[in-house]
């Protein structure tokens, strides 16, 4: 319906006009906005497929190859009655992608799909409330179905071949693959930059905290600016070592633990306790061989970093408010560390086996936190963090290529990838290529609901299922009706490999998709896909606020 007119007398300025009016919309004004928007995202569907966008003149362009960069770059499509479809199918693809890294565009087929289909069994006559509840039921059989149909990740081959559906280079999917395997799905990773063809990993066992050496003297290699200590006691105070007497109490801790390497973590050391703590380090027949370092905030919260380095090493965390000031140490307040590793700029803190075994608890909680947030949040970034410095799991990825938007498009695939294999360690693997889709239309067999207008939702999911392997064959210019029944008849494993031409085993050829991937596209397909049938009028905003976040 239209605002109301103004009242007379009333002026029709700025102060009161209306921002927003709500009009009814047309199924086919959706249909028309979600058409615009997939003829974008259809052709990245499959091997190889991607645009190129300039966003400027005399810029380099961009290469857009996954489909929530796509919809973020589609900000509106310059009508308002085609941006309703278009932006409803842009924010279910940017969700998808957000929670699962990637199958934004088998989101979109099916939402499609079930959209069309739907529309023409309500023209007529099917009662849309009943047609609903059908597809709601066949999508919870269809989940059950994939589910029973994953199979656990086995080896890190398994990881390379789904990072190269990401990445599509060979090399950087078989680093991805290793590195993830070997992490685990909690692992960290950071990347590098270069600007330079250039890949290569490496693994941090243990903590690794950004961290400066209080005194250049402390390293045992000033050249290159490491040391290295084995089995060393840790103290870990928050806050600063101010008095000399406090450096003289932790070297006391230390030698009643029985002597040796100390690495002594605070936030700032006073010349007083720093004069203490160089003489016993330079003093070679001295029991206690001490080491100062200041370690530095993990994403922003550097009290949170102490606590986390004290519980790695299994230290007692002192300081002003804590249980004991650095003052008053005990030897029982020193942790202990198998390894230690300090050079410029980083501290490596590797715990023993004891403590390992003493954290699980605490990881646990973590991962179980972790897999509440969205991935790409801040707080899930920070939290991963901490979990990969306490669980030991870290890992660099050090990328380039010749030129920086290469470089970045590089970055970017390497992180979606790095995404997509631990949902894939987590879920497990399915066969891909919407093999598995197709092959859980029997679940829907075993369906039988007293409403014909639900069983019509039911008969409905069993069609829209089919559209992603279609889909896929149609950008590869194959019939897709003779294909869709050889795979069908040959087997729960079976697929079809566009790069081979050919029917295959999924799981011999390792043409894999991630289950957890696929469940999170099919919810959000059919969801999306079930808005905008009972979407009968939107409000339009006179001037609506543009964003590259949908």
């Amino acid at each position: 319906m239209r605002p109301p007119p103004p009242s007379r007398g009333a002026r029709q300025g700025p102060a009161n006009r209306p921002h927003v009016t709500a009009q009814p919309v047309t199924s086919h004004q959706l249909g028309q906005g979600m058409e615009r928007l997939f003829q974008l995202l259809a052709p990245t569907f499959g091997p190889g497929g991607s645009h190129v966008a300039y966003k400027d003149r005399g810029k380099s362009p961009e290469l857009l190859d996954d489909s929530a960069t796509i919809v973020r770059r589609v900000i509106s499509l310059g009508d308002p009655t085609l941006d309703v479809g278009a932006m409803l199918l842009r924010n279910l693809v940017w969700r998808v992608g957000q929670q699962a890294g990637d199958g934004g565009v088998l989101a979109a087929i099916l939402c499609r799909a079930l959209f069309r289909g739907a529309r023409t069994l309500i023209q007529a006559g099917v009662n849309a409330m009943q047609l609903a509840r059908g597809i709601r039921a066949g999508q919870e059989a269809v989940l059950a179905h994939l589910q029973g149909l994953a199979r656990p990740v086995t080896s890190e081959d398994q990881l390379s071949e789904v990072a190269l559906q990401v990445t599509g280079e060979r090399a950087l999917a078989a680093a991805v693959g290793e590195m993830r395997f070997l992490l685990g799905p909690t692992g960290y990773v950071r990347t590098e930059s270069y600007v330079a063809p250039y890949l290569e990993w490496r693994y941090i066992h243990g903590g690794h905290v950004p961290a400066q050496m209080a005194s250049l003297h402390f390293y045992a290699d000033p050249v290159k600016r490491r040391t290295v200590l084995a089995w060393p006691r840790v103290a870990v105070v928050d806050g600063a070592l101010e008095q000399a007497s406090q450096a003289v109490a932790l070297l006391e801790a230390g030698l009643q633990a029985g002597g040796g390497p100390l690495l002594i973590l605070a936030r700032r050391f006073s010349h007083q306790a720093l004069g203490v703590l160089l003489r016993n380090a330079q003093a070679k027949d001295a029991p206690v061989q001490p080491i100062a370092v200041q370690p530095k905030a993990v994403a922003g919260d550097l009290a949170r970093t102490l606590a986390d380095l004290a519980t790695l090493a299994g230290a007692t965390l002192l300081g002003d408010g804590q249980i004991r000031t650095p003052g008053r140490a005990r030897s029982q307040d020193l942790g202990r560390a198998q390894r230690a590793e300090v050079t410029q700029g980083s501290l490596i803190l590797a715990p023993t086996r004891e403590q390992q075994a003493a954290l699980a608890p605490r990881l646990e909680e973590l991962r179980r936190r972790l897999r509440q947030l969205q991935p790409e949040s801040e707080e899930a970034s920070k939290l991963g963090q901490r979990l990969a410095s306490l669980s030991g799991g870290m890992g660099e990825l050090h990328l380039g290529a010749a030129t920086r938007p290469e470089g970045e498009l590089r970055q970017r695939k390497a992180r979606r990838a790095l995404r997509v294999t631990a949902l894939a360690l987590e879920s497990g693997l399915v066969p891909g290529g919407g093999a598995a889709l197709l092959h859980s239309r029997p679940a829907l067999e075993a369906l039988a609901l007293s409403d014909p207008d639900a069983q019509a939702g039911v008969r409905l999911l069993g069609q829209v299922l089919a559209e992603p392997m279609t889909q896929l064959l149609g950008n590869a210019h194959i019939p897709g009706g003779l294909v869709l029944a050889r795979v069908a008849e040959a087997g729960p494993d079976a697929t079809y490999d566009l790069r081979q031409g050919r029917l295959v085993s999924a799981w011999e050829a390792g043409v894999l998709d991630v289950a957890g991937a696929v469940e999170v596209s099919l919810t959000a397909g059919i969801s999306g896909g079930l808005m905008a049938l009972t979407t009968d009028a939107i409000v339009y905003h006179r001037h609506p606020e543009e964003s590259l976040e949908p």
